[in-house]
């Protein structure tokens, strides 16, 4: 999807699925799936790096850095992310300074905000049913699967 223009910024759009996946459940493991991209394109470094769902959430509610990519293990700098994501929140537009990777970004606050707030229903919904059949709730991108619990 193209970036959209907002008072005079150029935005950019941000979008996370979350994909079910049951082939592990006779033992007793469920898996989501996440699908992330920035304009249509995985802002990870590598394929096999992952996106931290928690550090998302709470970087959509106030100005900090943030480690939204993560290596597999969990451990950012295992895959090379150092020094994490400047994140400023200036009204309708929130600011993203990847201080990894050299890039900059800009997005609709409230669209970030909402999709935050989407994915962590989506995600409780999902551990919810996962508690209901007796099965481990696992996400991870791509063949890459890490335990994720919101607080």
């Amino acid at each position: 999807m193209p970036a959209t223009i907002k008072f005079g910024w150029l935005m950019n759009q941000f979008e996370v699925k979350l994909i079910p996946d049951y082939r592990e459940l006779a033992n007793k493991k469920f898996y989501l799936a996440f699908d992330l991209t920035i304009d249509g394109v995985s802002p990870l470094q590598n394929s096999d790096d992952d996106f931290d769902i928690y550090e998302f959430i709470m970087s959509t509610r106030k100005d900090g850095k943030y480690f939204l990519w993560t290596c597999s293990c969990g451990v950012p700098g295992c895959a090379g992310y150092f020094n994490g994501i400047e994140v400023r929140i200036e009204g309708d537009i929130t600011y993203w300074i990847d201080h990894d990777s050299d890039k900059s970004y800009s997005f609709s606050t409230n669209n970030l905000r909402t999709k935050a707030w989407m994915l962590e229903d989506e995600i409780k919904k999902w551990n919810s049913h996962a508690k209901s059949i007796d099965t481990e709730l696992n996400i991870g991108h791509r063949g890459r699967w890490n335990i994720c619990s919101l607080h």
